[in-house]
Order: C-alpha cells, then structure tokens, then sequence
C-alpha cells in the first residue's frame, strides 16, 4: 500500500508561495544575463531559435568574438525570415560596418555617406580652381590702415569709428575736415587726446567756433588751458575759458577752505591773480573776489591799503561812491560791477549784495592807520565820510 506524505497545515501556504515565486532567470533581464553571464554561449542556448532576440544575441556574440562571417550570415537570414523594419538589426548592421573599416575603409566610408546623407560641396573639383585661391590673407587687406581708410570712406563725421578708435587713427589731424573735427571733439571725454590743443585751437578760428561749444573744452588741464590762452589770446576774457581756468585752482580733496584760512587765503589770491589780468568786461568777478579778500583780512585783523583802493576804484553800484569820481571816468562805468553776481560754480565766492558796512569798518581804518589817508576822498561821498 502506497502512502502519502501527510500535507500538515503550516506546510501547505509554503509550497503554495513556492510555487507563486518566479525563477531568478525570469526575474533578471535577457540583457543583463547576457551581458554578466561567465558562460554567454549557456545563455544563448535557451533563446528560441528564430525570434529576434535569437537572431540579435547570437549576431552579437560573433561580432564581439570576431567572427563576422557568421555575424553577416545570421543577419543576412534574420532579414529573409522578417524583412520589416528592426532597429535592433540595424544597429548591428552599423556595428558591422564600422568593424569592417580595418578590412575595407573605402566601404565603411561609403556607407558613412551613405547613412549620414554627407556631401562634400566644398571641395575644389578642379586643379584650375586650386591655383585661383589663395592659401594666405594679403596683410594689407587686414591692417589697420585699410579697416580705418574703409571706415572713414563715404562719410566726414567719423560715425564709422568707435570712441575707443579715435584714439588709433593713423591720418595726421593736419589732414581732418572741419566736420571730424567738430565730430572728433564733441566726442572726447577725456583730455588726453594726442595734440588736443592744436586741434581746438584750429576749430576756433572758423567763424561760427565758441570756446564751450564742447564739453571737452571745460575738461582741459590747467597746463592745457594755459597753452591754448597762448595760441589765442582774446581768450583771456572769455567768460567760459575764465571759468573753465579759475575751476582748475580749487582746493585739493586734501585741503578745508571753509575751516582752514590759509586754504581759504591761497585760493582767493590764486584767483585774484589771474582776475587782476582780465579786462573791464570782468568788473563784476574782481569786485567779487576782492570784497571777500577784504573780508578775509579783515577777520584776520589786517589791512591791505592797496588792495582796499583798488575796490573803492571799481564801478559799484553803491551811494557812497563820489559823484565827481563818476563823472571824472565816464569810460570806467561802461562796465559797472554788479555786486550780485554769483561766481561761486568755479570760485566758491557768494554775491556781494550790499557791501557798505564792510566798507566803513575798513575805511575807519584806513583813516586812522594809512600814511597817506587823503588818497581815499577822490573815491567816496564826503557825506559818507563826515558820517
């Protein structure tokens, strides 16, 4: 009597879960057994014999072992047994062409071509055509001269040029239009432009030229400005070349103006000096810079004789000058100093306004200290004097 295995029943769930488990060839993917596996040709023995993974990993298993006789002939038989598109196919069939150049480069190039649609337009197709082309650049079709000469072709306002080119132009400016030069200058940021004085200096002596037509005249260094004040000397009284000159003798960063008086004292007779040389148009800025000179001494408890008289003999606007003084020097009144003129942009100086009791402080004085006190009473009213 035959007899059977009593099936207790913890035991049954577990044939059951063994029965459910998947093996672990199934579980792990073709490519990956093929591609781990110790022993390819056991994992090529269980593929199915015509399908195209059949097909696929025996080809590459002879590619890969050299052997591309039999790698052709299973893709040659692949394609007969399923003629349709298979891009697994395909790549081995690239693989075979690119495998076989060390045999025969002439076909794998070709079907390079082939497969890449190239085409090599470029090439020269005859010997006539080689010798035509040149194999170097001609450097004087590259230079500077040439790009510059191009750009400076068909137009007169340097448009062609950029703010860093002007600087690298090789024509002598002696040879410049009038309008590059215009067009030069109102360009210039800084200067430092080779020759740049010569150059304004040519500009200005067309008829229609100002000095501060450009904003690079007002940029000039005091060197600069003193060198063009040469060349042109009717600039001496020009209101804008004054200012651009008296700007230039500002205090360093360095130096306080306002709390140092001997700052304060250098500037005012830097100024001075070169207001003292300009003609009468510049009445209003000398009457300026001497009332607060007089202001200055004052403060410091001093008196300069000389420099009091040369304000009492400009033409102010003020009631206690000298009638007879005013009508002995008719021409001096042409040009009288206002006493609200605001120069402070490039002297730092503010309007006088009314000047009259600064005046009688320092004419008091000037009376009781001066050698030679009579030389006031041709310049002030006796009223204010008897006052």
């Amino acid at each position: 009597m035959i007899r059977f295995p009593r099936l207790t029943l913890f035991r049954v769930p577990i044939v059951f879960w063994l029965a459910a488990v998947p093996s672990l060839h199934a579980q792990q993917p073709l490519v990956e057994r093929y591609a781990l596996a110790a022993d390819r040709v056991a994992v090529l023995k269980d593929l199915i014999a015509g399908t195209d993974d059949y097909f696929f990993y025996h080809a590459l298993f002879h590619q890969t072992q050299g052997d591309r006789d039999k790698a052709a002939a299973l893709l040659k038989e692949w394609e007969e047994a399923s003629s349709g598109p298979n891009g697994r196919r395909d790549l081995l069939k690239n693989r075979a062409a690119l495998l076989s150049y060390d045999k025969d480069p002439a076909g794998t190039l070709a079907w390079l071509r082939e497969k890449l649609k190239l085409e090599f337009n470029h090439q020269r197709q005859t010997e006539e055509a080689r010798a035509e082309l040149s194999s170097v650049l001609d450097p004087a079709l590259i230079s500077l001269a040439a790009f510059e000469q191009k750009a400076l072709e068909g137009t007169d306002d340097l448009k062609n040029i950029t703010d860093a080119g002007l600087y690298r132009l090789t024509q002598p400016v002696e040879k410049w239009k009038l309008t590059e030069i215009r067009a030069l200058l109102s360009r210039l940021t800084r200067p430092d432009f080779p020759g740049l004085v010569g150059i304004i200096h040519r500009e200005l002596k067309e008829k229609d030229a100002a000095f501060g037509k450009f904003p690079i005249h007002t940029l000039l260094t005091s060197d600069q400005l003193a060198a063009l004040q040469k060349l042109r000397p009717a600039l001496l009284n020009n209101e804008t070349f004054t200012a651009a000159v008296m700007t230039r003798m500002r205090p360093t960063e360095f130096e306080d103006a306002d709390r140092d008086p001997a700052v304060r004292r250098a500037w005012l007779e830097r100024l001075w000096a070169y207001a003292s040389t300009l003609n009468a148009n510049a009445n209003p800025l000398k009457a300026n810079l001497l009332y607060h000179l007089l202001a200055l001494d004052e403060k410091q408890g001093r008196l300069e004789e000389k420099r009091l008289l040369d304000y009492l003999k400009l033409p102010r606007p003020v009631r206690y000058i000298s009638a007879q003084y005013r009508k002995d020097h008719p021409d001096l009144w042409k040009h009288p100093a206002a006493l609200d003129f605001d120069p402070a942009a490039f002297t730092g100086t503010t309007p006088v306004g009314d000047d009259e009791a600064l005046v009688r402080r320092l004419i008091i004085r000037y009376l009781t200290t001066a050698e030679n006190p009579e030389a006031i009473a041709p310049l002030i009213s006796a009223g204010f004097l008897n006052s």
